[in-house]
């Protein structure tokens, strides 16, 4: 194409035609090249070339590495690049060599590739943290995991503000509004994440910076920050709506009863520290509410849980030294004054054991010794004395009786001791405490158990159990670059290989913690959705409006890189029925071959954290 007619191209994406017209110039009319120049300094933004679709196959735990060019532009240019919000105009470039510009990749940057931009059924929607290792990133995956509970999505939707604004780089970091809340922002989110969006993945810059003015005090670690965003969605949206108080407490409120004192307690997330790791959910509670020696059992209980248990565990790198047992399912109804006797029969059967257990074994220590003499040799040699005796005095053949009757009797004694002893401590070994069918027995079939369904090691890995149209459940893991780039990969995984890897992580590693997100079963798996109002539906259509025009205008830009043969890569342009749907708002869906598919199933998992 003529210089000319791809200047006019790049003005119907947004771009002014000075810039343009210079970035073309410096490129050699090359128009992805001008495009991604234009680009390329825009904070958590860059753009890059867009890679195949098979790129997310990397498996997760792995780092792309790849090297920038340095390119520079003249001030005139940069300023108006800032202006328009592209970037910032002190950053520099250099494009004195052009030959960098081709043989150095850039880094990679998800938010500059189109052809990832709209949303499939194959990968769920996904909310990016802006950096690794803050603590604002967890509300990125703690949104996502709470938004598959429909209870939650109708709460955080239900309240209408009188406008929300729009802006069309808001999934980036464009302010919608001039002071916008944090209610209103974390209902952009949740709405995005939950309504008829056809974008795949947005930021949470927007909410994160409103926060930051609400955050008074430095949190040391992400359990304390994970109350502070349960506590904040909990006390902020019920005065946003006082009809919604209620509601929301009993979503993710627990209250918790000191029978002694008569206090009561509210709890949104348990803070498991390390004194407190132990290898099952069970046995951490049993510790923390009761004390390791159970000297708190029958004292303290909880009244209620909340239909969302939350369990926060610090961590500065170290280990459980015993590795951690997931559970699936959890049933918080022991920990209540209703079931709780349960526990302190089977704990009074475990010290009545052992004091008979003790006792047996002070009986057979007394039977075997006495004044430092090993009685059973003792009788057994005067046996012996008396047996060789030739001419046995009046009385020997008495004493000889009566000694080898005391000594049958000892040896009768120790051996049913013995078998006491061994009896007890059969007995003992299946007298658990923290085995939840021991307790409950029968009693377990009538009671609703809350179910595992989200697990987050830190803001850049988390997994959730993904519901489908169909009813069906699935697990999928995420895996965030944050650092080099912008990216993310997912994948499905089985929950028994998912409780392995949880293990060797708990065992050999554990240095950001772990979250774990239980769901009352029925809560969970309800399909009461209300309806989104219209303030938000309105901003969803925007957004779609605004998405179409986006991919139409660079499909029809740079035509090669959404318009081509290449199956590695994902058409939104191909006109074939087999290949791509359309949704209600035009927006041509892309269907991934089935190799791409198989890049969401990967069996091969990382050692977590170790990036």
């Amino acid at each position: 194409m003529s210089l000319q007619e791809n200047v006019e191209n790049l003005v119907a994406m947004g771009i002014a035609p000075d810039i343009a017209e210079s970035a073309l110039k410096r490129c050699n009319n090359n128009i992805e090249q001008a495009a991604g120049l234009i680009y390329q300094d825009v904070p958590d933004t860059i753009s890059d070339p867009l890679p195949s679709y098979d790129s997310r196959s990397i498996p997760l735990g792995s780092e792309s590495e790849s090297n920038t060019a340095s390119i520079r532009l003249e001030d005139d240019i940069k300023s108006k690049i800032a202006s328009y919000g592209y970037g910032n105009a002190d950053s520099e470039y250099d494009l004195t060599q052009h030959h960098n510009v081709i043989e150095k990749e850039p880094v990679y940057n998800v938010y500059e590739d189109f052809k990832r931009m709209v949303r499939t059924e194959q990968i769920p929607p996904i909310l990016l943290p802006n950096k690794s290792d803050l603590l604002e990133g967890y509300f990125a995956p703690l949104l996502m995991i709470l938004s598959n509970i429909p209870e939650f999505r109708n709460l955080i939707l239900h309240h209408q503000f009188f406008g929300y604004g729009y802006a069309p780089q808001w999934w980036k970091n464009e302010k919608c509004l001039q002071n916008p809340s944090v209610v209103l922002e974390i209902q952009r989110l949740v709405a995005f994440l939950t309504g008829d969006s056809n974008r795949e993945f947005a930021s949470i810059r927007n909410l994160t910076d409103v926060t930051s003015k609400m955050i008074t005090e430095e949190y040391e670690s992400s359990s304390e920050f994970i109350q502070f965003i349960l506590t904040t969605v909990v006390d902020l949206f019920a005065k946003a709506n006082y009809d919604l108080t209620s509601r929301i407490q009993k979503l993710l409120s627990s209250s918790f009863h000191n029978l002694e004192t008569g206090e009561t307690s509210l709890y949104r997330a348990f803070p498991v520290e390390k004194s407190d790791f132990a290898p099952t959910i069970y046995e951490i509670l049993h510790n923390i509410l009761w004390g390791k020696n159970f000297e708190m059992l029958g004292k303290t209980s909880f009244q209620k849980f909340g239909d969302v248990i939350t369990v926060s565990f610090d961590s500065n790198g170290d280990n459980m030294m015993r590795p951690f047992k997931l559970d699936e399912k959890f049933y918080p109804q022991i920990y209540t004054e209703e079931y709780c006797y349960l526990v302190k029969a089977a704990h009074d059967n475990l010290l009545e054991n052992r004091a008979k257990v003790k006792q047996l074994s002070t009986q057979l220590m007394f039977l075997r010794s006495f004044k430092g003499k090993k009685v059973p040799k003792v009788l057994e040699a005067t046996l012996s004395y008396l047996e060789s005796l030739t001419e046995p005095e009046e009385g020997v053949e008495e004493a000889f009786e009566e000694i080898l009757a005391v000594s049958e009797h000892i040896q009768r004694r120790v051996q049913e001791n013995n078998e006491k002893i061994n009896t007890f401590t059969q007995e003992k070994s299946q007298i658990n405490i923290y085995d939840i069918d021991y307790l409950f027995g029968e009693l377990k079939a009538e009671l609703e158990p809350w179910i595992l369904t989200g697990i987050i090691v830190n803001e850049r890995q988390f997994c959730y159990l993904r519901k489908y149209p169909d009813g069906s459940q699935q697990w999928v893991f995420f895996n965030y670059e944050l650092d080099d780039g912008k990216d993310f990969k997912i994948d499905e995984i089985e929950y028994d290989d998912l409780a392995v890897m949880i293990q060797n992580y708990s065992l050999n590693d554990f240095e950001t913690g772990m979250v774990l997100v239980y769901v009352r079963e029925s809560v969970f798996n309800s399909t009461d959705y209300s309806p989104m109002h219209s303030g938000l539906a309105e901003f969803i259509h925007k957004d779609n409006e605004t998405l179409a025009a986006d991919i139409e205008a660079y499909s029809s830009a740079v035509p090669n890189e959404l318009d081509n043969d290449d199956d590695s890569k994902v058409s939104l342009d191909d006109s074939s029925d087999d290949d791509e749907k359309e949704n209600e708002d035009g927006i041509a869906i892309p269907q991934p071959e089935n190799e791409e598919q198989d890049a969401i199933k990967g069996k091969e998992w990382p050692n977590l954290v170790d990036l």
